[in-house]
């Protein structure tokens, strides 16, 4: 027997999606904490984002096809000295999602 969990989504009919790539330097290997450092930017990505860890989807196009951005982190050292280091995000453009007629 096979099954599935494809479902209907109703969408608008005239929606947009931005598709964008996000790397980190230096690399984060927690998603939980790459969601954090994505949110820490949100007034950039407007009312509404989409982010898995590395893929980020808006419903606004950013000026650029490729940003640069930097977070603040503390990173808790070997005898639990608290150091603050930054990060840089790469945000790139990867593709158009939509509905529309070209």
């Amino acid at each position: 027997m096979l099954r599935t969990n494809v479902f209907p989504v109703r969408m608008p009919q005239d929606y947009v999606l931005y598709h964008y790539h996000v790397d980190f330097n230096p690399p984060v290997p927690s998603a939980a904490i790459r969601k954090s450092m994505i949110a820490e930017k949100r007034e950039m990505f407007g009312n509404f984002y989409m982010f898995d860890g590395m893929q980020l989807f808006l419903q606004l196009r950013l000026e650029n096809d490729v940003s640069l951005l930097y977070v603040t982190v503390l990173v808790i050292g070997s005898v639990n000295v608290i150091q603050q280091n930054t990060a840089s995000l790469k945000v790139q453009f990867q593709a158009l999602l939509s509905n529309l007629e070209d």
